[in-house]
């Protein structure tokens, strides 16, 4: 299993994939703050211990140095940050040709058996 959200959802799948028994095969979170209401995903990144995408836009100015925080507090050996040239939130990065097929191969990459 695999847990992908955007903005709020990607903190929520940060700390669901910290908490989550079995564990998931991966982790992508778009525009994802490093906090949300009771939602701390700082902590949980430092949980982390699978194949984690980040990814955000460099225009998407409240939220590209939140994703920095949460894949610099990411455990996991394997994570990467993507930062599109784009002023796009969430979901709306996924129209930039080059991430959406990035996030595609991540996701074929770890969708186990």
């Amino acid at each position: 299993m695999i847990l992908v959200g955007a903005s709020m959802g990607g903190t929520a799948v940060v700390v669901g994939a910290a908490n989550a028994r079995p564990p998931v095969n991966a982790v992508v979170a778009l525009s994802a703050p490093s906090t949300f209401v009771q939602m701390d995903g700082l902590a949980a990144a430092r949980k982390l211990q699978m194949p984690v995408l980040y990814a955000v836009g460099s225009g998407d100015v409240d939220f590209a140095p939140e994703s920095r925080l949460l894949y610099d507090a990411t455990a996991s050996a394997e994570k990467r940050l993507e930062i599109v040239d784009s002023g796009a939130h969430g979901v709306h990065l996924l129209g930039d040709p080059g991430l959406r097929e990035l996030v595609e191969r991540f996701i074929a990459a770890h969708a186990g058996p």
